[in-house]
């Protein structure tokens, strides 16, 4: 009787050593990605977005996704295209655009913003865009004498001062100006790709 009692005890230790060493894995992987199992992620409520007037972008033409803590702005025709003489020789297309969010859990500290697009412009022609990103304004200037014929990959940081924001707002403005009415620029901003950053685990 006392072996197959033994041998039952030495079952159970095996069971609970082994779900022990299951659980401290688990544990330990969370640490190494930087996560806890605790925290809880911040959303973009990118299905409640609003295109803000007066403005030249129709709201159809802006779509809007997030996932966790990223979001993905896409625009559908945000460009300037000056190539003839019978072209304005100044132009301008501007958008605004609002998101609310949903801070569960710790609160972002910033935002990390990608704008992708493409300036294709001539010596004799200017462009420059106005990005105001979750609080903060940043300009890039193509300026006269330079030529530009590529595509485009700018990153910003936005600190969220005061926190917690409960709204994400950009607006993008493209202004070209051409002292040749010969001179060919093409501008176009084709996305806006942006993570919430919480703060720095300690």
């Amino acid at each position: 009787m006392l072996p197959k009692i033994r041998k039952l005890l030495l079952i159970s230790l095996a069971v609970v050593s082994g779900n022990s060493l299951s659980i401290a894995q688990t544990t330990a992987t969370s640490k190494q990605n930087g996560h806890r199992t605790d925290d809880k992620p911040i959303y973009f409520k990118a299905d409640a977005r609003e295109v803000i007037q007066p403005g030249t972008q129709p709201s159809d033409k802006v779509s809007a996704t997030s996932i966790g803590n990223a979001l993905t702005v896409l625009f559908d025709g945000a460009k300037i295209n000056a190539q003839t003489e019978s072209d304005p020789l100044s132009s301008t297309w501007a958008t605004t655009i609002e998101i609310p969010i949903n801070a569960t859990g710790q609160h972002p500290t910033s935002y990390l913003q990608h704008i992708r697009g493409a300036v294709v412009k001539s010596e004799t022609s200017r462009v420059c865009l106005v990005l105001s990103l979750g609080g903060r304004t940043f300009v890039k200037e193509y300026p006269y004498g330079m030529k530009s014929s590529g595509e485009v990959l700018l990153k910003f940081i936005s600190p969220i001062r005061p926190r917690p924001a409960t709204r994400y707002t950009a607006t993008i403005v493209i202004i070209v100006e051409r002292r040749d009415p010969k001179a060919a620029v093409l501008v176009n901003v084709d996305s806006l790709d942006v993570i919430a950053r919480g703060p720095k685990p300690k």
